[in-house]
């Protein structure tokens, strides 16, 4: 009848199901993400630390390991200011870029730097957009952003604006640093 498995015959021993053996393993749960809790993500980066870099050390370490994005944004802020200038600064005394007066603004020093990194391929044009667009104060990255939190009262950093702001800049800070 329609469904019913066949009756054994007399004396025998029924037969048990033989199971599926599946030659890929399970599937773990994805993992859930974690939440950054400091500025500098717990990874490593490309940069070899000079004798000329200490104090731009002193402040990554402080950023990637020591100050805490729910305790500390108001200090990491202006450390992540100093660390980024302080990087600008290191490529061009380095690499002697032509060009950059003592007198420029950190925006235009950063855009010249871009310019530079792009023409020696260690940049994408489409991070080199971003850099130009330091200057703009309407950018999700500038250093208009930077300066207020630095200078103004009513202009208070999150810790999801500084990861945000961390991930566009990390590209540009290791390259500086490594220069």
């Amino acid at each position: 009848l329609g469904g019913l498995a066949p009756a054994s015959p007399p004396g025998s021993v029924p037969s048990q199901p033989t199971p599926v053996v599946s030659s890929t393993p399970p599937r773990a749960p994805p993992a859930k993400p974690t939440r950054r809790t400091t500025l500098i993500p717990q990874v490593a980066f490309p940069v070899v630390w000079a004798s000329h870099t200490q104090r731009h050390r002193a402040i990554w370490e402080e950023l990637q390991f020591d100050l805490k994005l729910e305790h500390q944004p108001n200090a990491i802020s202006v450390l992540f200011r100093v660390l980024l200038e302080l990087a600008v600064d290191n490529y061009i005394s380095r690499i002697g870029l032509a060009g950059v007066h003592p007198n420029d603004k950190l925006s235009l020093k950063a855009v010249k730097v871009g310019e530079d990194l792009l023409a020696k391929g260690k940049i994408d044009a489409k991070y080199a957009q971003i850099i130009r667009k330091l200057p703009n104060a309407d950018a999700i990255f500038s250093i208009d952003t930077l300066n207020k939190y630095v200078h103004s009262a009513d202009f208070a950093p999150s810790p999801s604006h500084l990861t945000a702001l961390w991930d566009q800049a990390a590209t540009l800070i290791v390259q500086c640093l490594t220069a």
